[in-house]
């Protein structure tokens, strides 16, 4: 095969996987879509699980039976007492992570105008930060990322009730009751993304899917 040949064929390959994910995006076909996608939650929930000192083996050790001296004529032992054995989980993933996001963002992040003629845009830019609380909302995300493997940051824009541009930051993960899923291309840039949530409509609980590749947005129900 001639290395037009195999570059073809990768072409074909590649175009092939991404019109099947386009269409599948079109019959929102929830559960095909998400073959195509990278889940990351069993190494998640397995991080989580490290993570609280109150799931570690250690917590889960059992009391020790304690028996007085063997009866002379039987041989027996007479049962005494349960003793407590002590249980003491060491935090470390804990204290790792603290102070990983110490060294990251114990301080707020600088930020720096390189342009000229750019005062009033630089000026809207840092208060837009500062009313969205972005410093605390990044160490949250850094936290759990730090925690749980991965998190994500979600900047949902919306016309407000003035009619104006507006933002909201939400923190999305997994021991938040987020499902996070994505997409990536050969060389790694994220082509799509999904997040599944539930809510509580009409006094029952509806699981939501929430697929954005692009300018494309799609929101499934899912009862």
């Amino acid at each position: 095969m001639s290395v037009v040949d195999w570059l073809k064929n990768t072409f074909d390959a590649v175009t092939g996987r991404h019109q099947e994910f386009e269409e599948l995006m079109k019959k929102k076909d929830i559960n095909r879509i998400r073959s195509l996608m990278t889940d990351n939650s069993v190494q998640v929930a397995k991080a989580i699980k490290e993570y609280d000192v109150n799931q570690h083996e250690v917590m889960f050790r059992p009391d020790k039976a304690v028996f007085g001296a063997k009866d002379p004529i039987t041989g027996a032992r007479q049962f005494l007492r349960w003793d407590k054995k002590w249980k003491i989980p060491i935090p470390y993933q804990v204290y790792i992570n603290e102070i990983a996001l110490v060294f990251l963002y114990g301080r707020p992040l600088k930020w720096s105008q390189l342009t000229t003629d750019t005062d009033k845009a630089f000026d809207a830019f840092k208060d837009f930060l500062e009313d969205k609380h972005f410093n605390s909302q990044i160490r949250e995300a850094k936290r759990l990322a730090g925690a749980e493997t991965q998190s994500a940051m979600l900047f949902h824009v919306f016309q407000n009730e003035e009619g104006k541009a507006d933002c909201l930051i939400k923190v999305l993960a997994k021991s938040k009751g987020d499902e996070i899923l994505f997409r990536k291309d050969q060389y790694g840039r994220l082509k799509a993304f999904a997040w599944g949530y539930y809510l509580t409509e009409s006094g029952r609980t509806v699981y939501h899917w929430i697929f954005i590749r692009k300018t494309q947005f799609c929101i499934v129900n899912v009862p």
